[in-house]
């Protein structure tokens, strides 16, 4: 999809790109308390630490989600709810495959799988991701 930029400009999009939902909208879609999808986008301090956004790569002036982080938040949610992994394993996890990926929202994509198992179990040992939580694991003959 094209559209056209400032200055009138031609820019590819994606429909990972598109902005879709409000985050109040988002919150309740994902079932989550939107002030803590507005610190997983965000960013923000608790307890006088300061913690960097977990869904974008940084923070950004506006509410509202590209299809790519409300598809990044639900992943989120599911390893928070359902597994119990720890923001910071997670916010390390995705950084990594962010980095070698060289894309924004990698939860959003199917390259982490497609990619290779290598990769995914680089991200993993580079968070020190607990094994109980791993994608991709290896076996000791």
């Amino acid at each position: 999809m094209f559209c056209r930029g400032t200055l009138g400009a031609v820019v590819k999009t994606t429909i990972l790109d598109r902005e879709v939902y409000t985050e109040p909208v988002a919150a309740r879609l994902l079932g989550i308390p939107a002030s803590t999808l507005h610190y997983w986008l965000q960013g923000g301090e608790r307890g006088g630490v300061t913690y960097a956004p977990v869904i974008r790569p940084e923070p950004v002036d506006r509410r509202t989600l590209t299809w790519a982080e409300f598809i990044d938040a639900g992943w989120l949610r599911t390893y928070r709810r359902q597994r119990g992994i720890p923001m910071k394993q997670l916010g390390t996890f995705i950084q990594v495959l962010r980095d070698e990926l060289a894309v924004l929202y990698p939860l959003a994509h199917q390259r982490p799988l497609v990619s290779g198992k290598q990769l995914v179990l680089r991200a993993q040992r580079a968070s020190d991701l607990d094994p109980e939580y791993r994608l991709v694991a290896t076996s000791s003959s």
